[in-house]
């Protein structure tokens, strides 16, 4: 499969939108040099690879900056390209191939390691989009809320708009810059344009008025705070869609119990507090059970991590124990089924 080949959106016999046809996760042990995964079920834009059994970075790979170019969710590097004969591919129908040296020097498919490896559609093929101040190319999956943005910083203080390709505002934005050392600021919607996170750090909420603005067709950020003029960005932007994914925030209560409603039972989850904790990861592939107790860092190396913390349920999910439910603290989500 190249990278242009157009992909067609999966719905449901009543219209609605297929979860595992736009988002899977799946795990794989690691065999050295090349691996064909071909158990997502569709072919992915977006693939988030993370070891489990031994501690090693978050990777991040795209469509649209290019087979086997590196990000790391847990460091501030720009894109690593001269890996690019290794990483993620995206040459594979219904997967991705993961090429790495014979003894997983690359760190995707080290022999005898165990991966997880969270899988988005996007759109296929990048689209010019002119939307905005900054013009930018975008790989969109209407239906299901989630696109890959990349533009080219002009370096301006104040917030600066490119085109998302969505139909909705975007309710949660990941950036980095590509071409320099710098933090991952994310934006959601339930902190507002002056308050950022960072992807890589365990840090709280940070103020600045005003950071960030998102509208109907465009995202905006204030771009001398993620990048000088010139330099390549990448964004991936999400709403919430029902039935399928859900973006939102709770206050904690303390203890067990607190259930969060999504709507449907959470295939994968990622929390955070806006105060000093960890961005948390799980999902229903690590875990044989809907009792969550095996969990990863988006902002950390640490292999699985055994914390029994909350259940999934048929309609969200609730609290086992007081943590990442702290009494009064908030907290941020994203879940998808």
């Amino acid at each position: 499969m190249s990278l242009g080949k157009k992909k067609m959106l999966s719905q449901g016999a009543a219209g609605g939108l297929v979860a595992r046809d736009n988002f899977n996760p799946v795990l794989y042990t690691g065999s050295g040099n090349n691996q064909t995964i071909t158990s997502v079920g569709f072919d992915s834009d977006f693939t988030w690879t993370k070891t489990r059994s031994e501690a090693q970075h978050n990777w991040l790979f795209d469509t649209v900056r290019g087979n086997g170019i590196y990000l790391s969710s847990d460091r501030t590097d720009a894109d690593i390209t001269v890996w690019s004969a290794f990483g993620v591919h995206f040459d594979t129908s219904n997967g991705f191939t993961v090429k790495d040296d014979s003894n997983g020097g690359f760190s995707v498919n080290k022999p005898n390691a165990t991966y997880v490896a969270w899988n988005w559609k996007a759109g296929g093929a990048k689209a010019s989009n002119t939307n905005g101040t900054i013009a930018s190319e975008v790989s969109a999956n209407v239906d299901a809320g989630f696109s890959i943005v990349s533009f080219t910083s002009n370096g301006v203080g104040s917030p600066v708009s490119t085109g998302h390709g969505l139909s909705s505002v975007p309710e949660l934005v990941i950036f980095k810059n590509r071409d320099d050392t710098s933090q991952w600021p994310v934006f959601h919607k339930d902190i507002g344009f002056n308050g950022r996170l960072q992807l890589e750090s365990n840090a709280s909420v940070s103020t600045f008025t005003p950071f960030f603005d998102m509208t109907t067709t465009t995202i905006a950020i204030r771009q001398s705070s993620l990048a000088i003029n010139g330099d390549k960005c990448i964004a991936y932007c999400f709403h919430s869609v029902d039935g399928y994914s859900k973006i939102g925030s709770y206050t904690g209560t303390g203890g067990a119990g607190n259930p969060i409603v999504t709507g449907f039972k959470p295939a994968w989850i990622m929390i955070k507090g806006t105060h000093n904790v960890d961005w948390w990861i799980a999902d229903n592939k690590i875990n044989s059970s809907d009792n969550i107790t095996q969990w990863l860092k988006a902002n950390d190396t640490s292999s699985v991590t055994t914390l029994d913390i909350l259940n999934f349920t048929s309609s969200g999910f609730n609290f086992t124990r007081e943590y990442l439910n702290e009494t009064n603290n908030s907290f941020i989500y994203m879940a998808f089924a």
